[in-house]
């Protein structure tokens, strides 16, 4: 399982680093609008499409925030690990943490 919640991290910490950039193109797009470097409908496309990407972020960070939760709060019982190790499966061994020795 902890392999499991190992999994869940580095894209929690990536989609935070998606979030920041996202927050930080914004800003520029904003300061382009105050100083007339682009044209309204640029901006306007610029403004949508940053809001989609910020939206489609928020939405995977929360998606994965569950399933973290999810696995936290659900541990493994043994009967899966001892269905596991009665199949002999080393790839659902190995995934639950719970290699066969």
């Amino acid at each position: 399982m902890e392999k499991i919640l190992d999994r869940f991290a580095p894209d929690s910490h990536n989609l935070r680093g998606l979030q920041v950039s996202v927050q930080q193109m914004k800003a520029k797009v904003e300061i382009f609008k105050r100083r007339k470097i682009c044209k309204d409908v640029e901006y306007d496309k610029l403004r949508v499409q940053l809001q989609d990407v910020e939206n489609s972020v928020m939405q995977l960070f929360g998606m994965n925030t569950e399933l973290t939760e999810n696995v936290e709060g659900h541990p493994l019982t043994s009967n899966v690990i001892v269905a596991a190790r009665d199949i002999k499966d080393p790839i659902c061994l190995a995934e639950i943490g719970h290699e066969e020795k």
